[in-house]
């Protein structure tokens, strides 16, 4: 059996290896830039804590609530999710693409 181009499976493999690359590339990376001091300093606060001063402090309660929670979880599992989003956001280019192509 072989793969089309058009087949489910084909664009399955092609994400599945695009998956493999960027958590290979993702797997030797520890904290990088600001994570170390967010991680001495998030560690005092508790989730509910953080977003109230934030929300009195400044506007950057999204991102910073966000950084909170993914700093919070082990390592592996923030990888597998960075991994998801950057196969979600290839999948998105390939669907704005291809949207209106005969072998969509």
């Amino acid at each position: 059996m072989t793969l089309q181009r058009n087949d489910r499976g084909y664009k399955l493999a092609i994400y599945g290896m695009f998956a493999l690359i960027i958590f290979a590339i993702h797997a030797s990376w520890g904290y990088r830039g600001d994570d170390s001091f967010l991680l001495t300093n998030i560690s005092t606060y508790s989730v509910v804590d953080r977003f109230i001063y934030l929300y009195g402090s400044n506007g950057r309660i999204c991102t910073d609530v966000a950084a909170n929670i993914l700093l919070r979880i082990p390592m592996v599992l923030w990888k597998i999710f960075d991994t998801a989003v950057w196969v979600a956001i290839l999948a998105l280019i390939v669907q704005m693409f291809t949207q209106n192509t005969v072998n969509n």
